[in-house]
C-alpha cells in the first residue's frame, strides 16, 4: 500500500473492498464458468486470465524506460488469481511479474504526469503530489568511494521543506527509489538513496547511487540543475526479485502441483527424501521428548566437527552410548529414538512431545508433508513450532542429506526466511540453543549478542584473519581492493576541494579562474568601508569575499539595493538544553533497519582531514566560526558570541540553498557590488558549482576503473559468502535478504525451507527463494493478522497482490494446521478475538493466574474520549495529542507503581503518533520503554500494553481501524495489563467489528469515559483519570496522602517520610529525609546546616579570621586553621617590566610575566605572546602566499623555511612507459606508479587486463579453463590453479565392502566411505534394532523397553540394555523423619533410606512476636516473615515481623481531664492509668437512647450498652462482671469488652516469658491499647531486643565474619584441588548472599567441614589406588558414591535439618570404613594372607553392612569395628600405616542460633534468652543473675490471679517446659 496517498483515498477504497464479497456473489449468480478442470471463476478475472501479453516479460527491464514513464496507455495487467489454478507456469510467471514491476513504476508514472501538469497549468502550486515526492534546485556536488562503488552526494532546496522533521520521516530513506531529470522527464537518470543522515538532510544533501549509464552520471557537471522526484519503493528487493522470476523457467519451478495448479484437495506427497525409499524412514524424535536439562546433559557428549559426514558416524557412536542413562528410565524416551515417521499410528504421544493437540498435528505434518501451511493466532506458540519442526529436521539430517556426497563440498542447508530482524534474530536464538553450530545470519542489523558470532559479516571477518579462504578469492579480491585504495587515493585531492564547499567560503583566489575578467576586476575594486573588525579595503583575514557577502559587520551595496539578508535565518536552540526525548523507532528507521544488510554497513571510512590540501582555499571556516562563538560563551563576550552565531547561521543557511545563477544571468552583471546580497550569494554559488566542475573533470577516468573495481570485489565477495553459506547447516535471512542474495541461493539449493510470517511475504518473494532441489517448503504465519503490503493501494485490491502465498494456498483448500492454544495474554483479553475474529481460541493453564496489574481497579480498560485527531500534510499520517498526553501520564503512573520499563510497551495504530510521543516522553523518565507502531509490534508481545488508537472526527472517519487484519494485531499484544484510549463511540457507530469488541468490553465493565486508579497503600482512595491531569492527584504513583512512614538509616533517626503517598520503595531504602540535620558541629555552637540524610561532615561557617603569613583579616571556614588557608586578597608586586602579579596574595606569584602583548617580528608581521618571551623563539605564523621554484604559489605561514614547502598543485607527469598520470607537482619520479590499464599477456598465452606497473610475477591467470585429472575426469577452474590443489568433485557410485553403493565424490578416499544405509540389526539380547550398516556391533544398543527389578526391590520400565547402576527408582520413600513428618523423598533420592531428604511439612509454632512460623520443618525457626502489626496513631511499621521496628518520636496522644504523658509515642508513658470512670454518654444503636458510657477515663469508649448488652457484658470471665458498677474496656485487636479490674490483674500478671498478653476470650494478642501501653510497649521492647539477638550488628559481625573465613577456606583450602567444583560452587552461593543469617551461615560452616572430610577421603583414595591398594572396579565404586556426596553438598537450600546432617555424617564415616575395607582386602591379596573361616566370615559380614542398602546406624557401626579388630588381630603382617587409612571420627555438626523452640525470656536485669525446656538452674549470660527452672517452675516468682478460662494451654505449656533437656539448656545458654 502506498505510504503517499491520502488518508480519505484509502479510507475510501477500504469501503469499496468491504463491499466487495457482495460484488462477486452477484457475479457468481449469473456470470460463472467453469474451466475444464471444475476450477470455479468469474467471466472477469477469467477474460483477464486469457488475454495474451503483448510481449514477453522475461524481455522487459528492470529499470522502467521512458515508455513506461511518459505513457498515457494502461499498463498490461492480470490479477492475482486467488482461487483457481493458473493456466501453467509461464502464465503465472507473468502475472506476478507485471504486477510486482507496476508496484513500484506506477508511482513515478503517475507522479510525474501529474507534476507536468501542475508545471503546465502554473496553479496548484500548493497542493500536495499524491506519489511522488519532488525536490528541486538539484545538483550533484561531488562522488565519494565506498565498497560498493561510486556514491555521489547531492544537494537539493531544502528551504522549501523546512517544515519537514528529517528524523522520522519516510523520505530519502535508504534504497529508495529516485528519478533525476533536467529536462522535464525527456531524459533519466534513476538512483537510489545510498546514505542519509536527519543533520544533513536539514542542508539539502543526500547520498545517492545510480543504477544504470554510469558513464553519463560520472559526466553530470556541478553546474547542472535537475528535478529529483522520489517514490517509497524498496528498488533493490524489487531489482532481484524480479530478475528471480524473469530467469524461473518453467521445467524447474518446484511445488507446481500447488503453487501454479492448486491440485491441494487431493492431499500433500511427503517430501522427496522421504518418497521411494525401502522400508520405514525412521526419525529420532528424542529432541522432542526431552527436557531441556535432559537434552543438554545428552548434547554435551557429543563431538563436534566442521566435516558434517564424519561427524554423523561419530555422533551415533557417542549419542549411542551417552543416551543410556537419559532413557533408562523414561520409555516415551527410548520409544522416540526411532519413529516411522510416515506412520501417524507409531507417533509418540502429544503428551509425551510436550505439545498440545493442535501444535502435535501442526508438527506432524510439517514433519510429513512437502509443502506445510501452518497458521497460528496470536500467543499460539508460531515460533515455538517452528522451532520444534527445525530440530526435528537438524536431529535426522542424515535423512534429508541422503541423496548428496557426503563428503563433498557444500551440505545444501536449512533455508530459515523471516520478514523482520527481531523475528529473524528470535528463530535462530532458538535454533542456536539446541544446534549451537553451523548457524549463518545473513540479512538486516541483528541486536542479538547470542547471534553475533553466527552473522556473516562476523564469520568473513574471522575467516579472513585465520586465512580459511580459497586462494583465488582471497588474491583477486586483495587485487580489487588495492585497486580501489589507489583510485581513491589519485581522487582524494580532488574530492577534498568540492567537499571544502560546502564548510565554508572560498577565497577570491580560488574562484579566480571562473569569473569573468570584468567581475575579477569590480570584486576587488573594493569600496572603503568601516567594520567591526577595523578593516578598510580587505575582508576578514585579507579576503574580499567574505565582506561582499556581508559577513564583517558592514556590506556596501549600490544605493537602493538590499541591505539585509532576503532569507529566514534558522533559529538554534537557546544556551539552556531542552529536555532529552525518549527513543522512539521511527517509521523511517525501522524501514532502513529492513532494508539495510551487513555490506550496506561497509564503508571506506572516506572522510578523511584534508586540511593539509585546502584550508588555505576558505576565507571563513564554519568550524573556526563554532569555535569562536564557544570561545565567547566560555569567556562571558555576548556580543562577540552573538556576532559569531550570526555569521555560522547565514553560512550554513546559504551554503545549503542551490539557487544560483544562470550563464545568461552572469553575463549581464557590470559591476558585482551593485548586487543585491540575494543575488550576490546565487553568484558566489555559480562560481563554486564551475570550480567543482573543474575537479570532478579531471576524475572522471578514475569513478570509472573505480566502479569496475567495485564490481570486481564484490563478486569475489559473493563467492566468498558462498563458500560460507554451503558449509553451514542452517541460514537465516530476512526477505530482503533472500531477494537480495537471490542468485547464491539458487547456486546453494537449500533442501528445506522455512517462512517465518508468511502470510506478510509478497508470493514473489518466497517463489524466487525456491530452487529447483527445494524439497520441502513450510510456511508459518497468521493471514488473520497482517498482511504483505504493496506500494500500490489499488494493485492490493484490485488485482489481489496483497494475497500471500499462505493465505492464497489456505483459500485454495490446503491442508492448514491451526494451532489452537494460547499461552500469551489473560482469557478476558483473548474474548476480545473470538468470535469476532477467531472462532475460538483456547486458553492455556498459563495465562489463567497472571497477578492482576497493581494501581488500577482492572486489568483491561478502554477509555473513550472525543478529542479531535490532526493530519500530517507531509506524511500523510494522524496524531492525537490528548491520547499521548493521557497514555505518557498512564506510563509514568505504572513506572511509579514499580513496573520496569521493558515491561511496558507504548503501541499506536499511526505513525504520526510516535512523534507526539516524543514530545511527552522526556528520557530520564521513561528511557526503556518501548513505543511503536502496531504494524512494526507484530509477533512481539509486552506485559502491559498501552495502546493509543488516534481515530476521532466529526466525520466517523476510521480509516485503517476498519481493517480486521491490524484491529488483531493491536488486540493480542499484551500479556498481563491492557489499556486503550480512543472515540470509541465513533468506533462503535461506523464498524461492526468494533461494534462487537466495545459490546464485548461493555460485558466485562472495561470501558468508559475514566480509568480508575486504586492506591496500594491506601485502597480506599480513588482517582478517575479522564485526562493527563487527573493523574496529578497521584504525583508519585499513590495518592496525596501523607507516607508517615519512620525512616530507618544507619542512625535511627525517627523522623517521618514526608513525602506524599508512593508505592516505589516501600521500605524506604532509597529515601532521604529532608528535615534539617540537628547536630552540633563544633565547639561554638555552630549547627549542621544540611539535611538529616547529608554526612555533616567538618563545620563551614565563616568566621572572621587573621592569616598568620601576610596578617590580612579572611573570612575563613570555621573549622579550617588560618596557617592551612589561601589568602584570596590580589597580589600587588610589581614585576620588573612594571606589570602587577595577577595572583592571590596566597599564591606563589607567576615568574616570569606571563601576561600577553604585542611583539613585532623581524618580518614586520606583529603577534600576540608572553611578555617574558624571547624573539628567538617567536615564530610568525601569518600566512602568505609563497612563490615556490617551480614557479607555483602555495598559501603557508610566514616563519616556513622553503626547503619545507612542498607543492601541491596537481600537474600532469609523463612516466618512463609512455603514459601520463596526474599528481601533484612536487611528487618524485620514483613515487609515481602508473595505474592505467593495459592488457598483458602472461605466460599462459591467455591475456589479463591489469595497471601497467603490475610486475609480472604479480600477475595471476584467472582465465577459467577446463583441466584433466589424473581420475580422468575434468574439472573448470582458473588457469593459475595448481595441479595438487585440484580436487575432483564428480560424484559417482561407489561400491563399499558390504555391498552397499553410496554416491559420493570422486575424489573421497576409500577409507572414509562410510555407508549410511538402514538395515535391521540381531541384537545379542534377542531384540533387534533398526541401525546404520557402518555401525559396529558392540556399539548398538538395544532400547526395547522391559520390566526390571532393582536391588532395592522395585519394578521399573527401563531399557533393555540399561546397566544396573543407572536405574533409578522414583518410588515413594515411606520412612517416617525424626520430626514424625513422613519422608517426601523418592527410594533413590533418599539412597534407600540412609540419606533422608528434607521434611517439607510447615512447623506452624507460636514465634516471640505471636506469630505462627511459615517456614518448613525445623529446630531454629527463622524471623517472622509476615507483616509487622506494630503501629501506632501516627503511623504503622511497613517492614516484615522479623526486622527491627523504630519507635515513633512524635508527643504521645494518651491524655485525659485528670493525667496527660509528656514522652515520645514511642517510650513508656509517664503517667498512670485514670481510674476514674469515663463521663462521656453515647447513642446506643439499638434502644436509640443516650446511655452512659461503661468504660474508662482517657480511653475509647466501648460500643456496648449496659442495658442492651447486658447479658454479653456479664458473661463470666473473671468474675466481676455482674457488678452494677462494673466498668469495662474495649480490646482494639479484636474488640472485645472485659471488665476492667481483673483485665488489670491480668495484665499485671509479672512473668520473664516474652510474649504479648493475649485477649482471655480469643487468645488474641493485645498489642494496641492506651490503658496497657506500657505494659505493651515494654513487651515490645523486649521482642525487640529478641530480634536484635537475630538482627544485631554484632550478631551480623559475627556472622560476616564466619561467612568471610569460609569463602578464604573455600579458595585456599586441600578441597580446592580435591574438590574443585564443589569448592567452587559453594563459593559462588556465598558470594552471591547479601545477608547471612545464623543459620545460613552454620549450613556453609557444616558443608565446608564435610567438604573436608570428602577432600580428605579423596586424597587418601586416590594415593591407595595410585599405589594399587585399590583395583579400578572398587575405585570407580567409590568415586560414584563420592560424586553423588559432593552434589549433595552442592544443593541450594536456605536450610539443612539436623537429622539430614546426622545421616550424612553416617555415610561419611561409612564410606571411610568401605575404604578401608577395600584396603585391607587389597593388603591381604598382595601379601598373600590366607584368613581362617572366621576372619573371612568377619570380612563378609563387613562388606554386607558397608554395601548393603540399610542406614549405618550407630549399631552397625559397632559390629563393622568389632569384625575388623578380629581380622586385624589375625594378621600380624599388616602394616599400622594401611590399617590407619580412616578417619572414623564423626564431623561435629555446627548448630545454628535461631529463635529455638521453647520460650524466649528476660532475666531480673532486662536481659533476654532462650529456655528450651530445661530442669536446671544457670546464670544469665551477661549479668550472671540465676535464670532457667528451679523444680519444674521458673525463678521469677509470678503474681497470683484467677485465670480466666481457657488458660490451660499455658499451664500445660509450663509443665512441658519444665521437663525439658538439662544438655538442651546448656546448650542455649551457650549460643
Amino acid at each position: 500500500m502506498s505510504n503517499v496517498v491520502d488518508e480519505d483515498t484509502e479510507t475510501m477504497l477500504v469501503e469499496v473492498e468491504s463491499r466487495k464479497d457482495a460484488i462477486i456473489d452477484f457475479q457468481r449468480k449469473g456470470a460463472v464458468l467453469k474451466d475444464g478442470d471444475g476450477t470455479v471463476a468469474t467471466r472477469l478475472n477469467r477474460q483477464l486470465q486469457l488475454e495474451a501479453p503483448p510481449d514477453d516479460f522475461r524481455e522487459l527491464t528492470v529499470i522502467p524506460t521512458f515508455k513506461d514513464i511518459r505513457t498515457h496507455k494502461d499498463p498490461f495487467l492480470r490479477p492475482n488469481i486467488v482461487r483457481g489454478r493458473y493456466a501453467d507456469v509461464d502464465t503465472y510467471l507473468d502475472v506476478q511479474f507485471r504486477l510486482l514491476r507496476e508496484d513500484f513504476v506506477r508511482p513515478l508514472r503517475e507522479g510525474i504526469a501529474e507534476f507536468l501538469d501542475m508545471r503546465k497549468s502554473e496553479s496548484g502550486k500548493d497542493r500536495r503530489l499524491q506519489d511522488i515526492r519532488v525536490y528541486h534546485d538539484v545538483h550533484v556536488v561531488h562522488p565519494i568511494c565506498e565498497m560498493s562503488g561510486i556514491v555521489y552526494r547531492i544537494q537539493f532546496d531544502a528551504v522549501r521543506l523546512r517544515g519537514i522533521r528529517w528524523g522520522s520521516t519516510k523520505r530519502l530513506i535508504f534504497g529508495s527509489l529516485l528519478c533525476l531529470s533536467k529536462d522535464e522527464f525527456k531524459t533519466m537518470f534513476f538512483a537510489t538513496v545510498a546514505e542519509r543522515d536527519a543533520k544533513e538532510l536539514e542542508q539539502g544533501c543526500v547520498q545517492i547511487k545510480f543504477e544504470q549509464d554510469h558513464e553519463k552520471a560520472s559526466a553530470i557537471s556541478p553546474t547542472d540543475k535537475f528535478i529529483m522526484v522520489e517514490t517509497s519503493a524498496y528498488f533493490e528487493a524489487y531489482r532481484h526479485v524480479l530478475k528471480g522470476l524473469q530467469e524461473v523457467q518453467r521445467n524447474t519451478m518446484p511445488f507446481t502441483k500447488y503453487i501454479v495448479d492448486c491440485d491441494c484437495a487431493n492431499g500433500v506427497d511427503p517430501p522427496v527424501y522421504l518418497r521411494g525409499r525401502f522400508g520405514d524412514v525412521n526419525y529420532d524424535l528424542r529432541a522432542l521428548v526431552e527436557t531441556p536439562k535432559q537434552e543438554t546433559a545428552r548434547k554435551r557428549a557429543l563431538p563436534r566437527h566442521r566435516d558434517l559426514a564424519r561427524s554423523y558416524l561419530e555422533e551415533s557412536e557417542h549419542s549411542e552410548k551417552q543416551s543410556e542413562v537419559h532413557e533408562s528410565n523414561n520409555p516415551q524416551l527410548a520409544r522416540a529414538r526411532s519413529v516411522p515417521i510416515l506412520r501417524d499410528d507409531m507417533w509418540p504421544s502429544a503428551d509425551a512431545l510436550h505439545l498440545d493437540e493442535s501444535q502435535y498435528r501442526a508438527v506432524k505434518m510439517a514433519l510429513t508433508k512437502e509443502f506445510s501451511v501452518i497458521q497460528g493466532p496470536p500467543g499460539t506458540g508460531k515460533t515455538y513450532i517452528g522451532l520444534k519442526i527445525v530440530q526435528a529436521l537438524l536431529e535426522n539430517k542424515r535423512v534429508w542429506l541422503r541423496r548428496r556426497p557426503l563428503l563433498g563440498k557444500g551440505t545444501r542447508p536449512i533455508l530459515v526466511v523471516c520478514y523482520t530482524n527481531h523475528a529473524l534474530d528470535q528463530f535462530l536464538e532458538g535454533i542456536a540453543e539446541f544446534h549451537p553450530t553451523g548457524i549463518v545470519r545473513v540479512g538486516g542489523r541483528s541486536r542479538s549478542v547470542k547471534l553475533e558470532q553466527f552473522n556473516l559479516k562476523a564469520i568473513r571477518s574471522s575467516r579472513r584473519m585465520s586465512e580459511d579462504v580459497p586462494r583465488y578469492i582471497r588474491e583477486g579480491a586483495k587485487e580489487a581492493r588495492d585497486d580501489m585504495e589507489g583510485l581513491e587515493k589519485d581522487m582524494e585531492m580532488y574530492v577534498a576541494h568540492m567537499m571544502t564547499t560546502q564548510r565554508g567560503l572560498l577565497r577570491e583566489h580560488a574562484l579566480m579562474p571562473f569569473m569573468d575578467h570584468k567581475h575579477r576586476g569590480s570584486l576587488m575594486n573594493m569600496p572603503l568601508v568601516s567594520n567591526y573588525y577595523g578593516l578598510t579595503r580587505e575582508g576578514m583575514n585579507g579576503s574580499v569575499i567574505v565582506q561582499w557577502l556581508g559577513l564583517t559587520g558592514n556590506a556596501f551595496v549600490q544605493p537602493g539595493g538590499d541591505t539585509h539578508h532576503q532569507h529566514e535565518e534558522e533559529e538554534e536552540g537557546g544556551i539552556g538544553e531542552e529536555e532529552a526525548e525518549i527513543d522512539v523507532m521511527e517509521e523511517a528507521d525501522l524501514a532502513e533497519e529492513q532494508r539495510r544488510l551487513d555490506n550496506d554497513n561497509d564503508r571506506r571510512g572516506n572522510v578523511k582531514n584534508f586540511s593539509a590540501y585546502v584550508n588555505v582555499d576558505l576565507a571563513l571556516d564554519v568550524e573556526a566560526l563554532e569555535l569562536e562563538e564557544h570561545q565567547a560563551r566560555q569567556n562571558g563576550q555576548w556580543q562577540v558570541q552573538t556576532n559569531a552565531k550570526k555569521r555560522k547561521q547565514t553560512v550554513k543557511h546559504e551554503l545549503s540553498k542551490t539557487d544560483m545563477m544562470t550563464d545568461a544571468e552572469v553575463r549581464c552583471i557590470q559591476n558585482v557590488w551593485t548586487l543585491q546580497l540575494r543575488d550576490r550569494w546565487r553568484l558566489y554559488r555559480h562560481w563554486v558549482a564551475r570550480y567543482c566542475a573543474k575537479y570532478k573533470e579531471s576524475i572522471r577516468e578514475y569513478e570509472r576503473e573505480y566502479e569496475h573495481a567495485a564490481k570486481r570485489l564484490m563478486e569475489f565477495q559473493s563467492q566468498e559468502d558462498g563458500e560460507i553459506m554451503k558449509e553451514a547447516t542452517v541460514i537465516g535471512m530476512t526477505t530482503t535478504g533472500a531477494a537480495r542474495y537471490r542468485s547464491l541461493l539458487q547456486d546453494i539449493k537449500p533442501a528445506i525451507i522455512v517462512v517465518e510470517e508468511a502470510a506478510e511475504v509478497l508470493e514473489a518473494h518466497i517463489v524466487t527463494t525456491l530452487s529447483q532441489q527445494c524439497q520441502h517448503l513450510i510456511l508459518i504465519g497468521d493471514h488473520q493478522q497482517l498482511r504483505p503490503n504493496p506500494t500500490v493501494y489499488q494493485l492490493a485490491k484490485k488485482y489481489n497482490m496483497d494475497i500471500s502465498l499462505f493465505e492464497r494456498m489456505v483459500k485454495n483448500n490446503m491442508q492448514c494446521q491451526r494451532l489452537q492454544s494460547q499461552h500469551r495474554m489473560r482469557p478476558e483479553f483473548a474474548r476480545l478475538l473470538t468470535p469476532h475474529i477467531y472462532e475460538s481460541l483456547d486458553n492455556h493453564e498459563s495465562v489463567l493466574n497472571f497477578e492482576n496489574i497493581k494501581g488500577v481497579s482492572s486489568n483491561m480498560f478502554f477509555v473513550d474520549h472525543n478529542y479531535l485527531e490532526a493530519h500530517d500534510s507531509d506524511t500523510k499520517s494522524r496524531s492525537n495529542m490528548h491520547e499521548a498526553q493521557f497514555m505518557a501520564s498512564l506510563c509514568r503512573y505504572f513506572l511509579q507503581q514499580g513496573y520496569s520499563p521493558s515491561q511496558i510497551t507504548i503501541l499506536t495504530t499511526y505513525t504520526g503518533q510516535l512523534f507526539n510521543f516524543k514530545k511527552v516522553m522526556p528520557r530520564q523518565n521513561f528511557e526503556g520503554v518501548r513505543v511503536s507502531a502496531v504494524d512494526n509490534f507484530q509477533g512481539e508481545e509486552s506485559d502491559i500494553i498501552l495502546l493509543s488508537l488516534v481515530r476521532s472526527n466529526d466525520e466517523g472517519n476510521v480509516g485503517f481501524l476498519k481493517v480486521e487484519n491490524r484491529v488483531c494485531v493491536a488486540l493480542s499484544r499484551a500479556k498481563k495489563g491492557f489499556y486503550a484510549i480512543g472515540n470509541l463511540t465513533m468506533l462503535s457507530q461506523t464498524s461492526t467489528l468494533w461494534s462487537k469488541i466495545i459490546q464485548e468490553l461493555r460485558e466485562q465493565s472495561c470501558v468508559g469515559r475514566h480509568l480508575m486508579l486504586c492506591c496500594q497503600n491506601h485502597p480506599d482512595t480513588i482517582i478517575m483519570a479522564v485526562t493527563e491531569k487527573d493523574f496529578e492527584n497521584a504525583p508519585k504513583g499513590g495518592c496525596m496522602r501523607p507516607c508517615d512512614f519512620r525512616q530507618v538509616d544507619m542512625l535511627t533517626c525517627g523522623h517521618v517520610c514526608a513525602s506524599i503517598c508512593h508505592p516505589i520503595d516501600p521500605e524506604h531504602k532509597e529515601y532521604k529525609c529532608k528535615k534539617p540535620c540537628v547536630n552540633v558541629l563544633c565547639d561554638l555552637g555552630h549547627k549542621c546546616p544540611k539535611f538529616c540524610y547529608e554526612t555533616c561532615g567538618d563545620c563551614q561557617v565563616l568566621l572572621e579570621k587573621t592569616i598568620p603569613k601576610c596578617q590580612h583579616k579572611q573570612m575563613v571556614p570555621c573549622s579550617t586553621s588560618p596557617s592551612e588557608f589561601i589568602c584570596r586578597i590580589p597580589c600587588e608586586k610589581i614585576f620588573p617590566c612594571n606589570h602587577t602579579c595577577k595572583n592571590m596574595c596566597g599564591q606563589e606569584c607567576s615568574i616570569p610575566c606571563m601576561i600577553k602583548v604585542t611583539h613585532q617580528l623581524t618580518c614586520g608581521h606583529t603577534m600576540k605572546a608572553a611578555c617574558s618571551a624571547k624573539e628567538d623563539d617567536l615564530v610568525c605564523m601569518e600566512v602568505i602566499t609563497r612563490q615556490l621554484t617551480c614557479e607555483h604559489s602555495i598559501q603557508a605561514v610566514c616563519s616556513a623555511k622553503e626547503n619545507d614547502l612542498v607543492c601541491m598543485e596537481v600537474i600532469t607527469h609523463q612516466l618512463t612507459c609512455g603514459h601520463n598520470i596526474k599528481a601533484v607537482c612536487s611528487a618524485k619520479e620514483n613515487d609515481l606508479v602508473c595505474m592505467e590499464v593495459i592488457t598483458h599477456q602472461l605466460t599462459c598465452g591467455h591475456n589479463i587486463k591489469a595497471v601497467c606497473s603490475a610486475k609480472e610475477n604479480d600477475l595471476v591467470c584467472m582465465e577459467v579453463i577446463t583441466h584433466q585429472l589424473t581420475c580422468g575426469h575434468n574439472i573448470k577452474a582458473i588457469c593459475s590453479a595448481r595441479e595438487n590443489d585440484l580436487v575432483c568433485m564428480e560424484v559417482i557410485t561407489r561400491q563399499l565392502t558390504c555391498s552397499h553403493n553410496i554416491k559420493a565424490v570422486c575424489s573421497t578416499k576409500e577409507d572414509d566411505l562410510v555407508c549410511m544405509e538402514v538395515i535391521t540389526r540381531q541384537l545379542t539380547c534377542g531384540h533387534s534394532i533398526q541401525a546404520v550398516c557402518s555401525v559396529k556391533e558392540n556399539d548398538l544398543v538395544c532400547m526395547e523397553v522391559i520390566k526390571r527389578q532393582l536391588t532395592c526391590g522395585h519394578d521399573i520400565q527401563a531399557a533393555c540394555s540399561a546397566e544396573e547402576n543407572d536405574l533409578v527408582c522414583n518410588a515413594p520413600c515411606t520412612q517416617l523423619l525424626k520430626c514424625k513428618h513422613p519422608c517426601a523423598g523418592t527410594c533413590s533420592s533418599c539412597k534407600q533410606g540412609r540419606l533422608h531428604q528434607q521434611c517439607t511439612h510447615h512447623c506452624n509454632r507460636v514465634l516471640v512476636c505471636s506469630h505462627q512460623c511459615t517456614a518448613t520443618c525445623t529446630r531454629n525457626c527463622p524471623p517472622c516473615t509476615k507483616p509487622c502489626e506494630n503501629r501506632c496513631i501516627h503511623s504503622r511499621c511497613p517492614l516484615k515481623c522479623g526486622k527491627p521496628c523504630v519507635p515513633c518520636r512524635k508527643p504521645c496522644q494518651w491524655r485525659c481531664r485528670h493525667h496527660k504523658c509528656d514522652k515520645p509515642c514511642g517510650e513508656p508513658c509517664d503517667r498512670p492509668r485514670c481510674d476514674h470512670p469515663c463521663r462521656k454518654t453515647r447513642r446506643c444503636g439499638k434502644c436509640k437512647k443516650d446511655q452512659p458510657c461503661i468504660g474508662m477515663c482517657g480511653e475509647p469508649c466501648p460500643d456496648k450498652c449496659r442495658v442492651c448488652d447486658r447479658e454479653e457484658l456479664t458473661t463470666y470471665v473473671f468474675g466481676m462482671e455482674d457488678k452494677d458498677d462494673a466498668q469495662f474496656v474495649q480490646l482494639e485487636d479484636c474488640g472485645h469488652v472485659i471488665e476492667v479490674s481483673g483485665l488489670d490483674q491480668w495484665m499485671d500478671t509479672t512473668d520473664r516469658k516474652i510474649q504479648l498478653k493475649t485477649c482471655p476470650k480469643c487468645k488474641t494478642p493485645i498489642r494496641h491499647n492506651l490503658r496497657y501501653g506500657n505494659m505493651i510497649k515494654n513487651t515490645l521492647a523486649m521482642i525487640e531486643k529478641v530480634k536484635k539477638r537475630w538482627k544485631g550488628d554484632v550478631q551480623k559481625a559475627q556472622t560476616e565474619a564466619t561467612a568471610n573465613k569460609l569463602m578464604r577456606m573455600l579458595r585456599d583450602a586441600d578441597e580446592e584441588r580435591y574438590c574443585a567444583e564443589t569448592s567452587e560452587d559453594l563459593l559462588r552461593q556465598m558470594e552471591r548472599h547479601r545477608l547471612y543469617s545464623p543459620d545460613e551461615v552454620a549450613m556453609y560452616e557444616n558443608k565446608v567441614l564435610f567438604l573436608n572430610r570428602l577432600a580428605e577421603l579423596k586424597r587418601k583414595r586416590r594415593k591407595y589406588f595410585v599405589s594399587g591398594h585399590i583395583v579400578d572396579l572398587d575405585f570407580e565404586e567409590m568415586k560414584k558414591e563420592v560424586k553423588e556426596m559432593e552434589k549433595w553438598l552442592r544443593r541450594r537450600t536456605a536450610r539443612v535439618g539436623e537429622q539430614e546432617w546426622e545421616e550424612f555424617g553416617r555415610e561419611m564415616i561409612r564410606l571411610n570404613f568401605l575404604l578401608k575395607l577395600r584396603v585391607l582386602k587389597e593388603e591381604i591379596r598382595k601379601k598373600g594372607i590366607s584368613l581362617d573361616d572366621q576372619a573371612k566370615q568377619s570380612l563378609g559380614r563387613v562388606e554386607r553392612r558397608l554395601t548393603g542398602l540399610k542406614p549405618f546406624i550407630a549399631t552397625r557401626e559397632e559390629l563393622v569395628k568389632r569384625a575388623m579388630k578380629k581380622v586385624e588381630a589375625l594378621m600380624a603382617k599388616l602394616s599400622l600405616a594401611l590399617l590407619n587409612v580412616c578417619n572414623e571420627e564423626p564431623v561435629k555438626v555446627v548448630k545454628g542460633s535461631g529463635l529455638t523452640q521453647g520460650h524466649w525470656c528476660a532475666c531480673r536485669n532486662g536481659h533476654v534468652y532462650a529456655i528450651g525446656g530445661a530442669t536446671m538452674e544457670s546464670a544469665c549470660p551477661e549479668c550472671r543473675a540465676r535464670i532457667g527452672v528451679a523444680r519444674h517452675r521458673l525463678r521469677q516468682p509470678q503474681a497470683t490471679v484467677r485465670q480466666p478460662p481457657g488458660t490451660g494451654d499455658e499451664r500445660s505449656e509450663a509443665r512441658r517446659v519444665g521437663r525439658a533437656d538439662k544438655a538442651n539448656l546448656k546448650e542455649v545458654y551457650k549460643s
